[in-house]
């Protein structure tokens, strides 16, 4: 599908890359691995049902993109970006001062930040994850800030790299570094080669790597594919969903992963840990969720879980409407070039900017979208805003 994708669009790097990047290795590479070494441990009716749900709306994703024009109502909404540098160096600041807290509690662990990534499972959400979440929006600021420099830019990729390594989080890294390729997806009209696109892999690949070996103890450099392998295991947990004949939740894991979720346990301390998911997560992996450093996660299966075999439509549905709605925010980003739009491109392509560990984050996007509309957004008089108009159509008719 990629390959047609990028023959199709005449750019092998295009929309689909960070999802191509994210999906390959997890999805397909990491478990064949894990197959061959350890076998197979579930039925083929599992993975088959697992790889639907996997495969299909990315196709049907690729057709929204493709086959159906922006949509019209969205594009019109009109905006032109704002210097953001003010902004940006506010949300920098609120980063460094939200985790500075945790930074000095776990001082000695400054050098193995996976401890504190363990330490801070429960009790630190508003220095941890919102001293993500504002590095995050400061890259994104930087990145659309017009009045900054390649060079200034380049350093707030590397400054959120750390930030990020800092959290002791290899998917907080990744994060950053997709950032920074979907920004150039974006924003470039370049057509690029296959040739360069492999490159771009095997970069990928060896930051990935270099990320996940900085993050473990006692393992040799020999044994880091077959660790790696290992965080595979969402697959073959939902395969063993599926396989164990469970009655179907019919949306109950839905709506308790996207209810209890968004209630902070300051405000709701009798909060129950065996909600939605993580309820499967209690039954299947007890240890390690009373441990409370993570537990496994159940991928496809947990929306088996829910609602049986029509989660294989479902999904595929969202896709198609997940394409259409990012080929009108690609438009929108080509008239316009501001920050909102990007941060709903980012959750279409599935970069999660908002680190809480269950339910769907759309609407949390929609209104994070909305607050960088605002302090990004500058009125121009009406000739101006033609002139970006006539620009954006034009890009948009390439």
């Amino acid at each position: 599908m990629y390959c047609f994708f990028s023959i199709k669009t005449r750019s092998w790097l295009n929309i689909l890359t960070p999802q191509f990047l994210l999906a390959m290795p997890t999805i397909y590479i990491f478990e064949m691995i894990h197959l061959y070494y350890n076998g197979d441990p579930g039925s083929d009716f599992g993975y088959l049902v697992v790889y639907l749900i996997y495969t299909l709306p990315v196709l049907a994703f690729a057709v929204g993109y493709m086959y159906v024009a922006p949509l019209k109502l969205l594009t019109e909404i009109k905006c032109e970006t704002a210097n953001t540098s003010a902004w940006a160096m506010a949300f920098l600041v609120t980063g460094l001062v939200l985790y500075l807290p945790v930074m000095m509690q776990f001082a000695s662990d400054l050098f193995n930040p996976r401890a504190i990534y363990a330490a801070t499972r429960s009790g630190f959400g508003p220095s941890y994850y919102g001293s993500i979440l504002a590095c995050y929006l400061f890259l994104i600021l930087a990145l659309f800030n017009a009045s900054w420099g390649r060079k200034i830019k380049v350093l707030s990729i590397m400054f959120a790299l750390v930030f990020a390594y800092l959290h002791g989080s290899k998917g907080q890294i990744m994060t950053v570094m997709f950032i920074g390729l979907l920004y150039f997806i974006a924003t470039s009209m370049r057509r690029v080669k296959f040739w360069i696109v492999a490159i771009l892999i095997l970069a990928f690949g060896f930051f990935g790597a270099a990320a996940f070996y900085s993050m473990l103890k006692g393992v040799e450099l020999g044994d880091l594919l077959l660790v790696m392998a290992g965080y595979s295991d969402y697959t073959r947990n939902g395969v063993m969903l599926i396989d164990s004949s469970r009655d179907f939740a019919w949306g109950r894991i839905f709506l308790e992963d996207n209810i209890f979720s968004r209630i902070p346990r300051a405000l709701f301390p009798d909060k129950p840990k065996d909600f939605g998911s993580f309820a499967l997560a209690l039954q299947y992996f007890p240890e390690s969720f009373y441990l409370d450093a993570g537990v496994p996660s159940f991928g496809a299966g947990a929306i088996y879980a829910d609602i049986g075999l029509l989660a294989v439509p479902l999904t595929a549905l969202a896709g198609f409407f997940s394409g259409v709605f990012t080929r009108t925010i690609m438009a929108r980003l080509r008239m316009y070039r501001n920050p909102a739009d990007f941060i709903l491109l980012c959750f279409f392509c599935g970069i999660i900017l908002i680190p809480i560990g269950a339910g769907n984050l759309l609407p949390e996007h929609i209104v994070l979208a909305l607050a960088v509309y605002v302090i990004s957004r500058r009125k121009v008089h009406r000739s101006g805003m033609v002139s970006v108009l006539q620009a954006g159509t034009d890009s948009v008719k390439e």
